[in-house]
């Protein structure tokens, strides 16, 4: 009796089993493509292994950042358990100013390398839509003084897309990258650097991370240098349309391309079955709407009832 009562389902949805039972074939749809696309830099595969390769050797410099990490958690745990007879309001403002002197960079503690060193997708993208802020505002208030940056600008971006997935993650790196470029008072472009697959890994155990898709040198870095010369063969994103100017043209040529899907063999077939579920929906929601009617009239006729 239970098993009869346990039905399994083995199809996906009402749609897909409906939709299965039709013959289907390839075909392709003509859509215009989107003009406003930024692509990664094209970068030969050996100027990539290169960069990778001074990277790597740059970065083994640096301490790795979870051991500081851990040391100051340790520290802050110890001063909880020591204060453990002080009031709620005290501890509690020990433990606040606690968070803000880990949130403030330590410069004694840190050296110069890893202060002007980005790591993280969260991290970078922080910071360059800071930048594109300031550069923003900057060319807003034209001659004026913009207010003075808080961190360095940055100058390198380099990013393991081969091995982000999804690479939806690292899309939007592009855009913003441009973005900065684009106004004519940049000082100094960003350089976008692709790595090779595998880079992730190899730099993530440099730096002492899970994972590193993404590392940037800010402006003065000591380890700029190493990199440096071979960037000149990296090209600069930029954005056209953002910036106007009197030789360029302002129509950008269309571009279409072929979207792959799939289409009913017979028409004719999918087109009747199409029109009766229609007709089946609209009748099962005129029957709906009519036992809905129905409900107050039966509530008045009783209530009628009880008060004669």
């Amino acid at each position: 009796m239970a098993a009869q009562l346990a039905r399994p389902h083995t199809h996906l949805s009402n749609r897909a089993k409906i939709r299965s039972a039709l013959e289907r074939k390839p075909v392709f749809k003509s859509v215009l493509e989107n003009p406003f696309q930024i692509s990664w830099p094209l970068v030969a595969a050996n100027i990539q292994n290169i960069i990778l390769a001074r990277l790597v050797a740059a970065l083994e410099n640096i301490p790795p950042r979870p051991r500081a990490a851990r040391k100051f958690s340790h520290k802050t745990n110890t001063g909880l358990q020591e204060n453990k007879d002080i009031p709620e309001e005290v501890a509690y403002g020990n433990i606040q100013s606690n968070h803000l002197a880990l949130d403030r960079p330590c410069v004694d503690s840190v050296s110069g390398a890893s202060s002007h060193l980005v790591v993280g997708i969260n991290e970078l993208t922080r910071a360059l839509e800071s930048q594109l802020r300031l550069t923003r505002k900057h060319v807003q208030n034209g001659d004026q003084l913009s207010p003075r940056p808080v961190s360095p600008p940055i100058v390198v971006v380099f990013v393991c897309c081969a091995d982000v997935d999804p690479i939806a993650l690292i899309e939007h790196i592009p855009y913003l990258v441009a973005g900065c470029n684009t106004p004519k008072n940049a000082a100094e472009p960003i350089k976008l650097v692709p790595l090779p697959k595998g880079s992730e890994s190899t730099i993530s155990q440099i730096l002492g991370v899970r994972r590193a898709a993404v590392v940037a040198f800010r402006y003065g870095s000591p380890l700029f240098g190493t990199v440096q010369d071979v960037l000149d063969a990296v090209p600069i994103v930029s954005a056209p349309w953002l910036c106007r100017t009197q030789g360029m043209s302002r129509l950008v040529p269309t571009h279409i391309k072929q979207l792959r899907t799939t289409a009913p063999k017979d028409m004719k077939d999918a087109k009747e079955q199409r029109t009766k579920a229609r007709a089946a929906a609209k009748k099962h929601a005129s029957s709906s709407s009519r036992s809905i009617r129905r409900k107050p009239r039966v509530m008045l006729a009783i209530g009628q009832e009880s008060s004669a």
